[in-house]
């Protein structure tokens, strides 16, 4: 859905999709952060949230969205957030 409103280059509904999946996927992971599945899902979001912030071009926007993902996994070092 964030990907239809990035193409129309509605920036902010996209935006707010990919924080809200994050926000989500976030919530569930920290809750049960064996679930691989759940991890790969918030990995992808905070990618998505920062790659449309730059798509926008705002890159203050985009630099505020990788620090939040680095921050995360950096406090979660133990999340398999690879799927791997």
């Amino acid at each position: 859905m964030a990907d239809q409103h990035a193409h129309l280059k509605q920036w902010r509904q996209a935006i707010s999709l990919a924080d809200r999946a994050t926000a989500l996927y976030r919530e569930v992971v920290e809750q049960n952060p064996s679930m691989v599945k759940f991890a790969k899902e918030l990995y992808d979001a905070f990618n998505d949230g920062a790659r449309l912030a730059e798509a926008s071009r705002d890159v203050n926007a985009a630099e505020a969205h990788r620090l939040e993902a680095d921050n995360f996994w950096r406090t979660h070092p133990a999340i398999d957030r690879q799927g791997k």
